[in-house]
């Protein structure tokens, strides 16, 4: 008895030692990985991506006391608020942000790489699977490559990965505290990245499959979601207090779902596999490839039911990596639908990298614990009967089968990262982070001459390369040329404002040259000009100059338009003209005692179905408008002259004046009936007969199509107009039109007509090529409610 004790102590020991010393190698290899991720970052630092700006001006304004505020003083709200916290404790100790993250996310990379280790040698007891999926972690393309930039995934992916192992944990008999621990772990994750969300729907759901009653699922599940789902749903409900939005503001799609699957296929191949998922790449290929990479998580998930099935219970390991991978493709790719989502790259798809390597694990140990099935077919096929003769050296070769195709499969993987190491230490690692921009006599220039600029004050070709290179917080400019004079309007243009153009950068945003720029700044001086850039500054004195001189031409030719008017609508202390497009007060002669009053205007609309009256116009009849003379007018010469935007509907009366704190000075008013270019439409019509009669006559005149009602009322203009033209020729149609034999030109009344006592008139242009046959009428949901079909010929 006491030699078996001692023989019990010895093993136990033993297997004891074996763990320590596995223990020991698979930190000592966790620490190889973080040391590679900053051997990448040694002489360019960390790769910064578009987002990292943000990340790195809210740890910076966190740090200075500033709050979780972006550089130009917005709220943050589009991210979630972990990360630049994250960022923000070592800059207020005197560190840089940008530094730390590469540190936080090389040591994220190498705990992750333990914690896969260390999970797949205690779930499923094979040394070799650990060792395999510790190494396939530290080989990760996306991980890897991710690791070395300032972003987000790592700290995410070592939440997630931590959270839904808890999480599976507690699915294969665990007790409650590691639930416990996955709903913290997930909550971390979720205000890391709001797509953590996933990890709730994945594993909520998956709680209430645990064997017991049906009471517990529900507790384990509530408690679990609870705890996840607090900390992001009081940042959503604080991003709704100050924005109005729970995330932020969001764009529509830009990209189509075919677009956006091959790009989400490809990208997964080449994690596997060397192929080119750019637009050289084989469409055909990469989606077999893809969705080979992507079968494990669904091997995985039929495992997972049979065992359910066979044994009554469910496989957190095999099922909760699967749900996890598919659940949060299927969120991606419907989000895409929806919003604008960058092309799954390596960044948004690294999240499924560690669950995938979970599912092959589990797959493996699978295969390893029932390979006697496939050994049972073996022998029944080649061995001449049925019965287990596949033993011995064969049966353990077709156990290890698996694990070596797994090792063969990180043969890619080995390679990609050695070439990307060796590029990321020469050429550092992409986009604003390489050896040219961090060795540009540029940047310490722009850092010095512009520290203590506003952000207000500083427009640049390329914010993000001003920021991260010189620290310094700057405008975008204008896309286009045409409003490139907008730099300034803005109150701080003022005090004069300072312009970057960065040489050799992708402005494909930007529809014009530094030369274009050039010649649309005013006076503009040149205060450093570099082979990387040129940087301008436009003084006040210009600026004000310019807009003094804009608004006299604007003064002035809005005052050579009203004397062409002839007679005023209204003639009182002021004139008033009226065009389709402004009011027009003038005052001639005029003093400073003119304009010291403020002016009244009340608008009274025309009876419109385009009219959707507001408050003021349900309360009083009648919109104000008042205004300050400064704000719309100038002086020129003798003249006083204000301009006021004309509203965007009928009017029927304008009731205007000036007032004081003791009345009003004086008032007048105009009433009036169809404005003169409305009743020439008419008089166009009147001596015309219509090619078709049906609910509304219609006209064909001078290239367009007049839709003509009397009597009218609202409901005749509620219903869409469909117009439908064939050409004489099919070759004048459009290439989106040919298959449908027609031109649609389908239209809503209220973009193009007008209603006014009875009367409604729309007019639509007809295309310049010869028309055969032109068909239209109005429908709704319901059908159509009437058509015409008339032959034209030509125009």
């Amino acid at each position: 008895m006491g030699i078996s004790k001692t023989a019990d102590y010895l093993r136990e020991k033993g297997k004891a030692a074996a763990g320590d010393r596995f223990l020991l190698l698979l930190l000592a290899l966790g620490l190889l990985s973080a040391l590679l991720i900053l051997l990448r970052q040694i002489n360019y630092g960390p790769g910064l991506i578009p987002d990292a700006m943000i990340y790195l001006s809210v740890a910076r304004n966190l740090a200075s006391g500033n709050g979780l505020v972006i550089q130009n003083g917005e709220l943050l709200t589009i991210w979630a608020p972990l990360f630049p916290t994250l960022l923000a404790a070592p800059e207020r100790l005197g560190g840089e942000a940008r530094m730390a993250a590469g540190l936080l996310n090389a040591a994220a990379t190498g705990a992750l790489v333990v914690v896969v280790g260390w999970y797949l040698r205690r779930r499923f007891g094979s040394v070799l699977l650990a060792w395999w999926g510790a190494l396939a972690v530290l080989l990760s393309i996306p991980l890897t490559r991710m690791g070395a930039s300032v972003a987000t995934e790592p700290v995410f992916l070592l939440l997630s990965v931590l959270a839904l192992l808890c999480a599976a944990q507690f699915l294969d008999g665990g007790t409650r505290r590691a639930l416990v621990w996955a709903g913290v772990f997930t909550a971390l994750a979720c205000l890391t990245r709001y797509v953590g969300i996933t990890i709730i729907f994945a594993v909520a759901p998956l709680l209430l499959c645990r064997r017991e009653s049906w009471m517990a699922r529900a507790q384990n599940a509530a408690l679990y979601s609870v705890i996840a789902g607090l900390p992001v749903g009081a940042w959503m409900a604080r991003n709704y207090v100050v924005s109005g939005t729970l995330t932020g503001p969001r764009w529509p799609s830009d990209t189509t779902l075919s677009e956006y699957l091959l790009a989400l296929l490809g990208t997964l191949a080449s994690w596997a596999f060397p192929v080119s998922i750019g637009p050289e790449g084989n469409a055909l290929l990469m989606v077999l490839l893809g969705l080979a990479t992507l079968s494990p998580a669904a091997v995985a998930g039929i495992l997972a039911v049979r065992q359910w099935q066979k044994a009554g219970r469910v496989s957190g390991a095999l099922l909760v990596p699967a749900v996890f991978s598919l659940l949060y493709i299927a969120f991606l790719v419907t989000s895409s639908t929806f919003t604008t989502l960058e092309l799954p790259t390596d960044r948004y798809m690294s999240p499924v990298y560690v669950p995938l390597v979970l599912a092959v694990a589990a797959i493996a140990a699978y295969w390893r614990r029932h390979s006697f099935y496939p050994c049972q077919v073996l022998d029944y096929l080649f061995g001449g009967g049925y019965g287990l003769r596949w033993h011995g050296w064969r049966q353990s070769a077709l156990r290890a089968a698996p694990l070596l195709g797994l090792c063969l499969g990180l043969a890619h993987p080995l390679a990609t990262n050695a070439a990307d190491i060796r590029y990321d230490i020469t050429d550092g690692t992409g986009r604003f982070s390489t050896a040219r921009w961090n060795s540009s006599e540029l940047f310490p220039q722009l850092k010095e001459r512009l520290a203590g600029v506003a952000y207000d004050r500083l427009y640049s070709s390329d914010v993000h390369l001003l920021y991260f290179h010189a620290a310094a917080p700057a405008r975008g400019l204008p896309a286009s040329r045409r409003n490139l004079n907008s730099i300034y309007q803005n109150p701080a243009a003022a005090d004069g404002i300072y312009v970057l153009w960065v040489n050799d950068w992708e402005h494909y945003w930007l529809e014009y040259e530094q030369s274009d720029l050039e010649q649309a700044l005013l006076n503009p001086q040149t205060l450093i000009e570099d082979k990387d850039g040129t940087l301008y500054y436009v003084s006040a004195d210009s600026i004000a100059e310019s807009i003094a001189e804009s608004k006299r031409a604007a003064a002035a030719a809005t005052y050579a338009t009203a004397q062409a008017m002839g007679a005023p609508a209204i003639s009182a202390v002021y004139d008033l003209y009226i065009d389709d497009k402004r009011l027009i007060y003038v005052k001639e002669p005029c003093v400073a005692a003119d304009t010291a009053e403020n002016f009244y205007l009340h608008l009274h609309p025309a009876p419109s179905d385009r009219l959707v009256p507001d408050e003021q116009i349900l309360e009083y009849g009648y919109n104000i408008r008042d205004f300050e003379f400064d704000r719309y007018g100038l002086k020129i010469g003798a003249a006083c002259v204000a301009s006021v935007p004309y509203p965007g509907y009928e009017i029927a009366r304008i009731d205007t004046g000036q007032y004081t704190a003791a009345g009003r000075s004086w008032k007048a008013g105009v009433a009036f009936g169809l404005s003169a270019f409305q009743q020439m439409q008419l008089d166009a019509l009147a001596d015309l007969a219509p090619v078709a009669a049906d609910r509304f006559d219609i006209y064909r005149q001078d290239g367009k199509l007049a839709y003509l009602k009397e009597p009218c009322a609202a409901g005749d203009t509620a219903a869409l107009f469909y117009l439908h033209i064939v050409p004489a020729d099919s070759g004048d149609l459009p290439l989106e039109r040919l298959e449908h034999g027609f031109d649609n030109r389908d239209f809503v009344f209220d973009a193009i007509g007008w209603s006014f006592e009875g009367k409604c008139l729309a007019t639509v242009e007809l295309p310049e090529y010869d028309i055969a046959l032109i068909r239209t009428g109005q429908y709704t949901d319901a059908g159509r409610l009437w058509q015409s079909e008339f032959p034209v010929g030509s125009p």
